[in-house]
C-alpha cells in the first residue's frame, strides 16, 4: 500500500523523500575546474578506482567546503551526501555503479545523474552551493522531489531574479544580500563562513618560509584588489599563487612571483609556512567582511592583514588577532612593520588562530545551520 504526506499541500509519495524520521541533505557543489584537474594529476590511475575511492581522494585534499558540511552534520543526526556536480569522471563512475545502463549518450548528462541521485538518496532537503547549476524549469522540478530547496551564495547573483525566488531558503554570509532577499519575498538566513579545526592536526609546519603571502583570484572580479596587490608588490616581496593570473598585464609585478595555482591542503601548507598572508574581498561584498580566506589563514596561525570592513570586529579583536588596513598606504606599512617585529607578529598571529579554532569552525557553525534547517523543515 502506498502512505502519502502532504507538504506545501502537495501530496508526494513516500518513496520520493525519507520516511522513518531521519533528516537528509544532499549537498551539490561545483568545483573549480583548475582545482579538479590538479587532482586528477595527483592519481593518475583514477580510472582503475571506485566511486568511494574517487570520493576519498576529493575529500582528502581539503578543497572548499569538502566534506566538512557532513561531517558536522552527520554527528548532529542528519544523514547527508555530496554532490559534485561539475566533476564528470567521479559522477560518471556513480551512474556506471549504479546499475544504470545508458544506450543513449546524451542520457549520460551532468543534470541527468544529478536527478537519478536525487531519485536515489530520496532527500528532505536539497542544498545548493552553485546557483548556475539549475535554472528556473530545473528548480521548479525539484521542489516537487524534496521538500526544501535551499542555496548559499556570496558571490554576485544570477542575472535572472527568478531563479533566486525557486528556492525555499537562501543562506548567505553576506548580511546585505540577507535584507535583500528578504525584502524579495525570499526567506533568508545569515550564516557566516568558517574553519574546518581539524586541518590544524593534519598540517602542520615547524618553518616560516615565505615573509607575504596572497592565494586567490586575479580576475575582473578581483581589479580593485590586484591594484593594491600590484602596489604591495613594488614594496616587499610577495609571494602570490592564483587563478586567473592571464588576465593580467604582461608587465604585471605579480607574474614575476607568482608561482602557479593552490588549491585545498596545498593552500593550507603554504598559510602554515607564511609569516603574513595578505587578504582582499570582492567587490560584491561592500563594506562587508565576509569571505573564508580569513579564517583559512588565521586558523593555519599566520597573521592576517585584511582590508578594513565595518563588521570585521564582529569575527576578531583588530589590533589583536588580526590586523586590517584601509589603503594601499597602511597595507604597505603594516606588512613592514610586522616583519620586523617578529614577537607582535607571532603573538598576534596565536590569538587569531585561538579565536579561529574557538569561534568560526565548521563545527560551531554546522550548529548553528542545523537549528535553521530544522527551523525551516518544521515549518512546512
Amino acid at each position: 500500500m502506498l502512505h502519502y504526506i502532504v507538504y506545501n499541500k502537495i501530496q508526494i509519495m513516500c518513496g520520493i523523500m525519507s520516511c522513518k524520521g531521519e533528516k537528509r541533505i544532499l549537498f551539490v557543489q561545483n568545483n573549480y575546474p583548475g582545482f579538479l584537474k590538479s587532482l586528477y594529476d595527483k592519481y593518475p590511475n583514477w580510472k582503475d578506482l571506485s566511486y568511494s575511492q574517487l570520493k576519498d581522494n576529493w575529500s582528502k585534499e581539503l578543497f572548499g567546503h569538502s566534506n566538512f558540511y557532513s561531517k558536522h552534520l552527520n554527528s548532529l543526526g542528519w544523514k547527508t551526501k555530496e554532490v559534485i556536480f561539475n566533476d564528470t569522471s567521479m559522477q560518471s563512475r556513480w551512474l556506471k555503479e549504479s546499475g544504470v545502463v545508458v544506450k543513449i549518450p546524451f542520457l549520460n548528462s551532468k543534470k541527468r545523474i544529478f536527478w537519478r541521485q536525487v531519485e536515489d538518496f530520496k532527500p528532505d532537503i536539497v542544498y545548493m552551493h552553485n546557483f548556475s547549476i539549475l535554472n528556473v524549469k530545473d528548480l521548479k522540478k525539484l521542489k516537487k522531489k524534496t521538500r526544501l530547496v535551499v542555496g548559499q551564495i556570496a558571490c554576485p547573483l544570477p542575472a535572472n531574479k527568478e531563479v533566486l525566488k525557486q528556492y525555499d531558503l537562501i543562506i548567505s554570509s553576506f548580511p546585505h544580500y540577507v535584507e535583500k532577499f528578504e525584502s524579495w519575498g525570499i526567506n533568508s538566513e545569515y550564516l557566516k563562513w568558517c574553519f574546518e579545526g581539524s586541518i590544524t592536526r593534519e598540517i602542520k609546519s615547524k618553518k616560516k618560509k615565505y615573509d607575504v603571502v596572497f592565494i586567490g583570484g586575479f580576475s575582473h572580479h578581483h581589479s580593485k584588489g590586484n591594484k593594491v596587490m600590484e602596489s604591495l608588490a613594488r614594496n616587499v616581496r610577495v609571494d602570490f599563487w592564483g587563478y586567473g593570473v592571464d588576465s593580467l598585464p604582461p608587465l604585471s609585478l605579480i607574474r614575476k612571483t607568482y608561482h602557479g595555482q593552490a588549491w585545498g591542503k596545498d593552500m593550507f601548507k603554504i598559510f602554515s609556512q607564511a609569516k603574513i598572508v595578505v587578504n582582499r574581498h570582492i567587490g560584491v561584498s561592500e563594506n562587508i567582511a565576509n569571505n573564508m580566506r580569513m579564517f583559512e589563514v588565521t586558523g593555519m596561525s599566520a597573521l592576517l592583514i585584511t582590508d578594513h570592513k565595518a563588521n570585521l570586529s564582529d569575527f576578531f579583536d583588530v589590533g589583536k588577532e588580526v590586523i586590517s588596513y584601509k589603503d594601499d598606504k597602511t597595507l604597505i606599512s603594516s606588512v613592514k612593520y610586522y616583519l620586523k617585529h617578529d614577537k607582535e607578529r607571532e603573538r598576534v598571529a596565536r590569538l587569531g588562530q585561538k579565536r579561529a579554532l574557538k569561534d568560526h569552525t565548521y563545527k560551531v557553525r554546522m550548529k548553528e545551520l542545523s537549528k535553521m534547517l530544522s527551523k525551516h523543515l518544521s515549518n512546512i
